[in-house]
């Protein structure tokens, strides 16, 4: 064996399981020095050929936050960025019943910081085709899950992917004649969805409150993660963004986690041909989250935003915040 050419040594061990290549090495002397998982992981080609010759029960043994970027890479590239890729990469089982699995899994802020930045990475890199062209071009629907492009880009602040998801979707939503009308209470969201399973088409009631859970889950993620002004303008654009049950949250979260410009962008913003904010009448105590969470995470700027812009607080909370 040991007089195998590097070529067909690559081959090969691109057939073993990625999470026994490090035995690959205890063939030979020669084999071990080929064949290092260092070396074999930080080989792009590599880790597409190891990955594509892999059944999905193979792959879901696999730790790929050991392995490394081009493994996410390879995952993303073979599967496209979709539930099947998350699943595999989180090892959520998706083949014993056709169900799709919990949604919040799949999203950024569930992760910690390194592991949802090295995935983020990956998809970028993935989509590094559709982005580069001017203008960009949109992304394979087939390939690539939108909705779930879209929380990651959104998270993660990527403009361009966003708006590319975003125009995506709601040209969906215009060929199926869905528009922003006058939403129905949350409860038939999960009636809607119950019919969406990995092997069936949602019905066009499921697909309404689809567009309408994307958009808004987009925008509370946008406004805890990157806190991108231009995403949220871009969101709030669409007239899908069910503010009137989670505009307050949004904005809390975007004072827990200091993004005072996408504060700043949510209070003032105004539709074209109205005069009022979209958020609604403020109230004493209805600001009372955002408040709290922007004094006792030391957020000055995010509590200038929120003073400025007129917003009441409750006496409690007034007392608390201006204590000392």
């Amino acid at each position: 064996m040991n007089e195998l050419p590097n070529e067909l040594v690559l081959i090969i061990a691109s057939l073993v399981p990625p999470y026994e290549l490090h035995k690959f090495g205890l063939l030979s002397t020669r084999f071990r020095a080929a064949c290092s998982l260092r070396i074999l992981t930080r080989w792009p080609g590599f880790a597409l050929k190891n990955v594509s010759n892999q059944t999905y029960a193979t792959l879901q043994k696999t730790d790929y936050f050991s392995l490394g970027f081009h493994y996410f890479t390879a995952l993303f590239r073979t599967f496209g960025v979709t539930v099947t890729s998350f699943a595999i990469i989180l090892k959520l089982n998706i083949e014993d019943d056709l169900t799709l699995p919990e949604s919040s899994h799949l999203m950024p802020d569930c992760m910690s910081h390194t592991e949802a930045t090295l995935i983020f990475r990956a998809i970028e890199t993935t989509l590094n085709a559709y982005l580069e062209p001017s203008p960009p071009i949109h992304p394979c629907c087939d390939t690539h899950d939108m909705h779930l492009l879209l929380q990651w880009a959104s998270f993660f602040g990527n403009k361009l992917l966003s708006k590319l998801c975003i125009d995506h979707i709601l040209q969906l939503a215009s060929d199926n004649d869905l528009e922003p009308a006058d939403l129905e209470p949350l409860d038939q969201l999960d009636n809607a969805m119950e019919t969406a399973t990995i092997d069936t088409t949602p019905s066009i009631d499921a697909m309404f409150y689809d567009v309408r859970a994307t958009l808004t889950s987009a925008f509370l993620l946008c406004a805890q993660g990157s806190g991108n002004a231009d995403i949220g303008a871009l969101l709030l654009a669409t007239r899908w963004v069910q503010l009137d049950v989670w505009g307050q949250q949004t904005l809390a979260e975007a004072a827990r986690a200091g993004n005072a410009e996408f504060l700043k962008m949510l209070l003032e913003w105004r539709w074209p041909e109205e005069h009022v904010g979209v958020v609604g009448e403020w109230v004493p105590g209805n600001m009372d989250l955002a408040f709290s969470w922007a004094s006792m995470n030391n957020h000055v700027e995010c509590m200038t935003v929120l003073i400025s812009s007129g917003v009441l607080m409750s006496m409690d909370v007034a007392s608390e915040v201006f204590a000392g």
